[in-house]
């Protein structure tokens, strides 16, 4: 993150890793910069929504984009419906924990 900002010119970072804690240390070292711009995290899992507790409540303090794959346990979602019903609660009750904009 330091190399990021510091040869980045002000573009912020990508933070991509399976490991929560990898993305909860890049985003708290990123945050740690003055002036920093919103980075992205890429990527949750939809049907893993629950193991990513502590990256949501980080954006209750902080704004940044995050990628949510529609996935479901097995993989990736087989029809519009299945997208469908996975979608829908990202636009009702988590909208408040995730913050959707």
């Amino acid at each position: 993150m330091r190399l990021v900002h510091q040869e980045g010119k002000r573009v912020p970072p990508c933070v991509d890793s399976s490991n929560i804690g990898v993305l909860l240390a890049g985003l708290e070292e990123w945050f740690g910069f003055d002036g920093a711009r919103p980075p992205l995290v890429n990527s949750m899992t939809y049907h893993a929504m629950d193991k990513y507790g502590p990256i949501l409540d980080l954006r209750r303090s902080h704004v940044f984009g995050v990628i949510c794959l529609l996935s479901g346990p097995e993989g990736v979602l087989k029809s519009p419906g299945e997208v469908h019903r996975a979608a829908l609660p990202l636009g009702t009750s988590s909208s408040t924990r995730l913050r959707w904009r």
